[in-house]
């Protein structure tokens, strides 16, 4: 019996150390085996967004020795662009360059830079600390892509968003009755305060409705416009001033993935993420003056919207559009949502809620 005992003993033993020296590859691919990844994303090798996405990818499989090789999957050829995030919650993809401000109902907090917090006119690089500090101090912010079964790595700004038109619009008057592509609901209802005519339709179809006549100005930002020649049809550039910079852009990785690497891959992973947060407004920034530098020698004039104009059009609709989406956020099953978006807004020094209309 003694003997039988000590067997057992001796093979629980045995199985506790397998365990324990198990542990570290839980997580892991191991150390000398080449980790494969695929990133999917929806525009093409090209531009400031392009080259921050490349630059992630090369720094990643050069830091870690080339043990990590991630293969980029341009032009929607792996999802197409609203599908992105659902293809890397699934794992079809096992990461993704995305623009989750697109789907307020997945990621309601980053997509509170569109919905309600855009009229706040901050200029490239300026967005990107108060979004590190509004994650630091929520949970709920840090938690938003958890739920979607990812984890953000880095993120980045969209330009901020301009007139483009077909005549001089030097102020709102200049604005009234003016038929204008816009996108999504948001940017729609801020514009018709204005007093354009919002028509919305998709980037792709903007160039040919203008030169048809279909509308007479285009929402805007200096690498869309130069991305679909729309500078060839429109030769006035109104600068909004209040359509700020704003945090829209993530890669993210599938969960289930990010837990299978090995931690020494994880941390690069996080600080490359981390570098191309910081190292992006200067791409964008560039990428901008040489657009704009195209656009003025195609003879495009530019023109800034008066102060006076700007605080006018940010009374008609900062209030409504911020309130209205505290409230759909509280029903979705936010109850914190006034106090992290106020929050939010007092970070980027701009508070829509104070607005009388």
């Amino acid at each position: 019996m003694k003997r039988k005992g000590y067997l057992i003993k001796g093979v629980i033993v045995l199985l506790s150390v397998l365990f324990l020296v198990g542990l570290p590859l839980q997580n892991s691919w191991g150390k000398e085996k080449e980790i494969n990844l695929n990133l999917a994303t929806w525009g093409p090798p090209t531009g400031a967004i392009a080259q921050g996405i490349q630059w992630y990818a090369d720094e990643v499989v050069k830091r870690t020795g080339h043990r990590v090789k991630i293969k980029i999957f341009w032009a929607q050829s792996l999802a197409k662009q609203m599908e992105l995030p659902h293809a890397c919650r699934t794992g079809t993809a096992d990461m993704v360059a995305m623009l989750p401000v697109y789907h307020p109902e997945l990621f309601p907090f980053m997509a509170a830079n569109m919905e309600c917090l855009i009229l706040w006119g901050g200029e490239i690089g300026q967005g990107i600390k108060p979004y590190r500090k509004l994650r630091e101090e929520f949970p709920e912010v840090r938690g938003e892509f958890e739920k979607q079964n990812q984890r953000l790595l880095a993120f980045w700004e969209y330009a901020r968003m301009d007139v483009i038109s077909k005549k001089p619009i030097k102020g709102l008057a200049d604005a009234q009755g003016v038929k204008m592509r816009s996108a999504g609901m948001v940017l729609s209802k801020i514009f018709k305060a204005a007093g354009f005519i919002p028509v919305t339709m998709p980037s792709t179809e903007a160039y040919d409705a203008a030169s048809g006549g279909v509308v007479d100005a285009l929402l805007a930002s200096p690498e869309t416009t130069y991305k679909f020649k729309w500078y060839e049809v429109c030769k006035y550039w109104t600068r909004t001033g209040i359509l700020g910079s704003i945090v829209a852009y993530g890669i993210s990785i599938n969960l289930n993935v990010w837990n299978k690497l090995p931690t020494d891959v994880q941390e690069v992973m996080d600080r490359v993420g981390s570098e191309l947060t910081d190292r992006y407004p200067t791409l964008l920034f560039e990428e901008n003056k040489r657009c704009e530098k195209i656009f003025r020698d195609a003879g495009v004039k530019f023109y800034e919207l008066p102060l006076a104009d700007q605080e006018a059009w940010r009374k008609k609709v900062a209030r409504s559009s911020f309130e209205d989406y505290v409230k759909k956020m509280e029903k979705t099953g936010y109850p914190n949502a006034r106090k992290i978006l106020q929050r939010y807004g007092e970070l980027l020094g701009y508070k829509p809620w104070e607005y009388s209309e």
